[in-house]
């Protein structure tokens, strides 16, 4: 099957070639684990706080985002992998799988109520699949729209990691799709006006949820990491939902 331009373009990624890692050696969390650790709770009015998560977690003392991990984890929205030492680790550079992101969505907008279809949208995502529900609540809130092949079919590709063009998509859908005027002069050199997700990511640097490497670049087509959904999570607790400090 093919997929055809118009909807590839709508779809939730920019690319069907998956991207190469930014890390050698970085493993992928599995669904149960992440599944585990994201209870529904209300996010609002916490602090980062990075004593919380270099206290909680092993590995990430050293990380540029290790108070928005802490936030994360005093909302009980991750709890990491526990050692057998009885320590826990964050693994903040691993991907976030595209599964797993709708799942952080999902309980960051409470857990609401999901009527599922009789049918599932996607080829690839059935009852089975431990976030059936978080990727039908996805979909029915037009949040992810996945790949449609030219038979009619659609394909969500639950596993694949989430690239941070797709990761944008996501949070400005989450936020209603607001009005936005994408400025003319990209904020960043290697996203141009044509890129399919120019005014999203354009608006996550606009509303401070993101602010790119120091080379200036934005790097859409390379995989999210669990550190970088943190921060983009706590930051969009505080510009878009009011959260925060």
């Amino acid at each position: 099957m093919s997929v055809s331009r118009a909807n590839f373009i709508k779809g939730t990624a920019a690319t069907i070639v998956a991207s190469s890692i930014l890390f050698s050696g970085i493993g992928s969390a599995t669904a149960a684990e992440v599944h585990q650790t994201l209870p529904g709770v209300s996010v609002a009015g916490v602090v980062p706080n990075a004593q919380s998560a270099t206290s909680a977690f092993t590995d990430v003392a050293n990380d540029p985002f290790k108070a928005e991990i802490g936030w994360m984890k005093d909302k009980g929205l991750a709890n990491g992998w526990a050692q057998p030492d009885g320590t826990a680790k964050f693994n903040p550079e691993w991907d976030v799988q595209r599964a797993a992101q709708v799942a952080f969505l999902y309980r960051l907008s409470g857990s609401p109520e999901v009527e599922l279809p009789e049918h599932s949208p996607f080829i690839d995502v059935d009852e089975s699949n431990p976030f059936y529900k978080e990727i039908i609540w996805a979909f029915q809130n037009d949040i992810v729209t996945g790949w449609q092949y030219d038979d009619g079919s659609r394909a969500f590709k639950p596993w694949q990691p989430v690239e941070r063009n797709a990761t944008a998509a996501w949070f400005y859908r989450l936020a209603g799709s607001p009005e936005f005027q994408a400025p003319t002069i990209p904020s960043f050199r290697d996203v141009h006006p044509s890129h399919p997700f120019y005014k999203e990511i354009e608006w996550m640097k606009a509303n401070k949820i993101t602010t790119g490497w120091t080379d200036g670049t934005f790097r859409p087509n390379a995989h999210t990491h669990r550190n970088a959904v943190a921060a983009f999570v706590y930051r969009y607790n505080v510009a878009v939902l009011g959260y925060g400090s």
